[in-house]
């Protein structure tokens, strides 16, 4: 019997091999893409399990062939050939393309989202980088393991935000999540940036009183400028 794995599947185990049990009777060999199990004979009536054991692409189907060398023909096509369709892994981005935090607010939350639902549990790391924001000074970094139990679809992270009394440009935090586990893969996007909204009035600059008078006598006249706020 003629295994083909899906595109981009791995191969964990095949009968005989750890979480795979018992070989029932099977020896199997591994090519890149391809498992094959033989067994000298088969008796009539009798249907061997066959247990092998692949992480999952995103989609792909499992294609199994079986050919008897022996003078038997089972007219039945369908009984040489089985076609498993392999479920969608589960696909970890961020749940929107930004995220922006005002400056006075202490923490951004940060939401990562899980699709399809699933009943496995996955997780995913993640991590800040200073964009042209900078640790320490406008938030703290952060990093962690977000972990996604059954039919559990959204997680989130939080990022400490610093406040200053200085007025200046809008500052950008870089986050990413990256390393899926359980079988998940990253979606898209796996990589956005926090934007920290200043909240620091630049003031008003004006003149110091609506006209000024100077003899004409004078070197100069002093003209006097004010800042408010």
């Amino acid at each position: 019997v003629t295994h083909t794995l899906p595109t981009g599947a791995s191969l964990l185990c095949v009968p005989g091999e750890g979480a795979c049990g018992s070989s029932n009777g099977w020896t199997c060999v591994r090519i890149p893409g391809v498992v094959s199990c033989l067994r000298p004979t088969l008796a009539p009536g009798a249907a061997p399990d066959i247990t092998i054991q692949v992480s999952a692409p995103l989609v792909g189907p499992l294609v199994s062939g079986a050919v008897v060398q022996a003078n038997e023909f089972d007219p039945v096509w369908g009984n040489n050939y089985q076609t498993i369709q392999t479920p969608f892994a589960a696909l970890l981005q961020f749940g929107a393309p930004a995220f922006s935090v005002l400056e006075g607010v202490p923490s951004a939350t940060i939401t990562v989202v899980r699709t399809p639902s699933g009943s496995g549990t996955v997780g995913v790391s993640y991590s800040t980088s200073n964009g042209t924001a900078f640790d320490s000074f406008d938030y703290m970094a952060t990093s962690g393991m977000l972990t996604f139990g059954p039919d559990v679809d959204s997680q989130s992270f939080t990022v400490p935000i610093l406040n200053d009394t200085l007025d200046e440009p809008d500052e950008t935090v870089a986050l990413s999540i990256y390393s899926p586990t359980g079988g998940a893969a990253l979606g898209s996007p796996n990589a956005v940036l926090l934007t920290i909204r200043d909240n620091d009035p630049g003031g008003t600059l004006q003149f110091s009183a609506t006209g000024y008078t100077v003899s004409e006598a004078s070197a100069s006249a002093t003209v006097t400028v004010t800042r408010s706020g």
